[in-house]
């Protein structure tokens, strides 16, 4: 299901010789060292930022951050990948696209902005698609707000402790299917940072991941 890791890294490279708008933070050969193995007793590299990723109930994956891109507008995309092959990417704090699981998480754009500070009873307007753009479009409106029903084996695997709380945002498409995610936060003094991310991609299909 997943592809192939030269033709993920020849994609990469094309990319950024065609556009120059990639930022890379951090090394790529990190991505076919032996040491990113699926042990999970491995010693992380203080050298790279990594997330831990679960797709479903399936062993974990660790992903390095390959870079970042800036659009024209100042935001952040982050490109993390793994040595099984999986390529995941966020802007606005939110899952923007990945590269197996799901078929309709190919590409995201949005109608309107989300809130980066993710302000409670916010909303936005996002359209997701597939490979095939026309066939798999699908149009969203996102709601956030505060959660008081996150599920126990997310909490447990965020592994957080003080200063923590979370916020759900619950997505509607055109035809009135739901999509769940919760986000778990640490504050301190002077801001908010994300730790953990739980997404439903579909009916079929949840993923969650945190910050290592």
């Amino acid at each position: 299901m997943f592809r192939g890791l030269n033709f993920l890294l020849y994609f990469l490279t094309l990319t950024l010789f065609i556009t120059g708008c990639g930022e890379k933070s951090y090394s790529l050969k990190v991505i076919g060292s032996d040491f990113l193995n699926k042990d999970d007793q491995f010693v992380l590299d203080e050298n790279y930022n990594y997330i831990k990723l679960q797709v479903n109930s399936n062993p974990f994956s660790y992903l390095a951050l390959g870079y970042n891109d800036y659009d024209e507008d100042g935001f952040i995309t982050s490109v993390w990948y793994s040595t099984d092959k999986n390529v995941l990417r966020i802007k606005y704090d939110r899952l923007y696209s990945i590269s197996a699981v799901s078929k309709s998480w190919y590409g995201m754009n949005h109608f309107s902005l989300p809130n980066v500070n993710f302000s409670i009873n916010s909303s936005y307007k996002r359209v997701r698609f597939g490979h095939n753009i026309v066939e798999n479009e699908i149009i969203e409106d996102v709601y956030v707000s505060d959660s008081n029903k996150v599920p126990n084996s997310f909490k447990r695997f965020c592994n957080i402790h003080d200063n923590k709380f979370y916020i759900s945002e619950i997505s509607v498409d055109q035809h009135g299917n739901k999509l769940k995610s919760f986000y778990g936060f640490i504050k301190n003094d002077r801001q908010k940072l994300i730790k953990c991310v739980f997404q439903e991609l579909d009916k079929k299909n949840i993923i969650k991941w945190i910050y290592l």
